[in-house]
């Protein structure tokens, strides 16, 4: 693990993919140690953009594949359940946006 100068963590990289199938997570610095980014074993990244308040509860995240293309957005209720979703390709059924 590595720190920031305040002491919050900063980052992790892990040898084997946690249960989300993370090898990297990377933090804001603030004592909340909310994510600000994380990488799949695949190079799929998901940016973290926005937090419901002071809390752990994410508002917005940005995927993006490991060729850096847009893959999706969520947007999440403040319960943590989904919002909306808008993809870059259409799903099976051809849709792009999801609420």
């Amino acid at each position: 693990m590595h720190y920031f100068e305040s002491g919050n963590m900063y980052k992790e990289v892990l040898p084997t993919p946690d249960g989300d199938g993370n090898v990297y997570i990377q933090y804001f610095d603030e004592a909340l140690n909310r994510r600000s980014l994380t990488i799949k074993a695949d190079g799929t990244r998901t940016y973290y953009v926005e937090y419901w308040g002071d809390t752990s509860t994410v508002k917005t995240e940005s995927v993006v594949d490991a060729t850096g293309g847009w893959v999706k957005d969520i947007h999440y209720y403040e319960s943590g359940m989904t919002e909306w979703e808008v993809l870059a390709d259409p799903d099976a059924e051809g849709n792009i946006y999801y609420h």
